[in-house]
Parts: structure tokens; sequence; C-alpha cells
């Protein structure tokens, strides 16, 4: 079993290492750009043979998702304060800045933003956190285990 940091960490340098420009979200990335970072990713990480592929994949790109969320909110942060690109090609920044620009991407960010600092609970009580319907790792290997009867894979 790799520690999760690793495994991150490896989505993470194959996803710089396959950066597709223009890629503002994860949603965006083609297919054949995420199946490099993939077979990449099955080159350094082995798991136990009796989980399947496809169990590993599906976890794969939820992680590589937020890691790409991650990243592209980094170099966003960065940007807004130093006006400095870090280490990213002019192509790829210069799309993603494009993209930052457009109408409809400026609107989402500031619902998200309004959503994030949000309170809930009422006036004073502090900002609420957002799960989005997401779930958790424990909550899916809760569903997981009621749904085949089976116990979840470790990975």
């Amino acid at each position: 079993m790799i520690p999760q940091n690793i495994v991150s960490r490896i989505i993470r340098k194959a996803l710089k290492g396959n950066l597709e420009i223009g890629a503002g979200n994860f949603q965006m990335i083609p297919e054949h750009w995420i199946q490099l970072c993939w077979e990449e990713f099955q080159t350094k990480v082995r798991w136990d043979p009796s989980t399947s592929e496809n169990d590993v994949y599906y976890a794969f790109l939820e992680r590589a998702a937020n890691r790409y969320t991650d990243m592209l909110s980094k170099w966003k942060r960065r940007f807004e304060l130093v006006k400095i690109a870090l280490r990213i090609d002019a192509a790829t920044w210069k799309s993603l800045l494009l993209y930052w620009a457009r109408e409809d991407v400026k609107k989402k960010s500031t619902q998200c933003k309004k959503n994030r600092e949000s309170e809930l609970a009422g006036e004073g009580t502090g900002m609420s956190r957002h799960r989005g319907g997401a779930k958790s790792v424990i909550e899916r290997a809760h569903d997981y285990e009621i749904s085949t009867g089976q116990p979840a894979s470790e990975w």
C-alpha cells in the first residue's frame, strides 16, 4: 500500500508533464492526455491484485481532478498576487489567462466564492463547509460494502 501523499505527488507530476494547453479545468483535458497520465501512474504504482483495475482507475481520476484543481488554483492565486507565472510554458499560461478572463468563468468563480463564504447557520456563525455532494473515502467504502456485500479494498 502506497501512502496517499505519494499517490498525489505521482499524479501531480504526471499532470504537470502532460499539461494540455488551455485546459481551464479537469473536464477540459482531452482523454488522450488523461490516458498518458494514467499510463505513467501505472508504471509507478502497484496495488493489490484483488482490487480491480477499474476501481483504481476511477480513484485515480478522482484524485487527478482534485490535484489539477489544486494546481490551477495555486497558479491563479500566485499570479493575482505577484503577476508572475509559475514554471509553465508561455502558450499554456496565456491559454489559462484567457480562460480565467471569460465572463462565464468569472461568474462561476464569483458564485463559488460566495457559496464558500456563506453562513448557513445564520449571520455571525462563520463560513459553512460545502461538500457539493462529495463523499468521503469512508462513506464510499461503506456504500460499496452495502451494495456488493464485500469489504472495500484498502486502496
